[in-house]
């Protein structure tokens, strides 16, 4: 009888079988910032997280439909990123036992978004430094108000402006792109005998020493937005230490403010 089950073109018992996929098949795509925001004109990529990790061990390549501003196409990775907007990625592949008798099954992923992103504008942020001690000369170290400007990796081509004022004086620097290109000039400095200030291609600086009582202003623009703006105000301590404080901020580091 033995003989007979395993005469040529019979089948084995675990022929017969086959094998066990992993039950509940899936997945998710994933990214490796968050949130997933690319630059527009670079080469970004995702993963493909399998519920089950047995997965991995029946599932063939997947292939990477994606859905996005210019229509649903077939990627490879790298992806190169062409244009601003939402992009949503779904994998599908195929498992498979590969013993000829267990049917294939073809599995499709839960989807990702990411997100493309144009050049954005610069960022704007103040620092304060209280005054008080000594310099060479017996002078007390002045307050100060410095507006920092930080520029983001996708630049944007337009105009950037930093204004400083106090003591109804106004200085500004220009940059004609941005945070594309540096003017590389002298900067602009205006002083009296109790304040200075100086402005350039990297931000504005307002210093006071005591005894002074005044209200200083910032502002950033970037083309025709204001991006950060701020009044601070200087005032002497009981000790007679120049001291400075934030009276007003508005969209530090927001990306934009409202109005012209």
């Amino acid at each position: 009888m033995l003989a007979a089950g395993l005469v040529p073109g019979s089948r084995s018992v675990a022929q017969e079988t086959g094998c066990t996929l992993p039950p509940n098949p899936g997945g998710a795509i994933t990214f490796g910032l968050v949130p997933p925001e690319y630059d527009v004109g670079t080469d970004m990529g995702w993963g493909l997280e399998f519920d089950q990790p047995s997965e991995s061990g029946y599932a063939s390549e997947p292939v990477y439909e994606l859905d996005g501003p210019g229509g649903p196409q077939t990627v490879t990775l790298p992806f190169h990123v062409p244009a601003e907007g939402t992009y949503t990625v779904t994998a599908h592949w195929t498992e498979s036992c590969g013993d000829g008798v267990t049917p294939d099954r073809t599995v499709t992923s839960r989807p990702g978004t990411f997100t493309g992103v144009g050049p954005q504008p610069p960022s704007g942020g103040v620092e304060l430094r209280q005054g008080g001690g000594r310099l060479p000369g017996g002078r007390r170290e002045p307050a100060a108000a410095l507006l920092h400007v930080g520029c983001p990796n996708n630049r944007a081509d337009e105009p950037l402006r930093v204004l400083a004022r106090i003591a109804g004086r106004t200085i500004t620097s220009i940059r004609p792109h941005g945070c594309l290109g540096y003017k590389l000039t002298r900067s602009s400095n205006r002083h009296a005998k109790r304040w200075q200030m100086n402005a350039d291609d990297f931000g504005a600086r307002i210093f006071v020493s005591a005894p002074a009582k005044l209200t200083g202003h910032f502002e950033l623009r970037s083309g025709d937005r204001v991006i950060a703006s701020a009044d601070v105000r200087f005032r002497p301590n009981a000790r007679g230490r120049e001291r400075v404080s934030v009276l007003r901020s508005g969209c530090m580091l927001s990306g934009s403010c409202p109005g012209p």
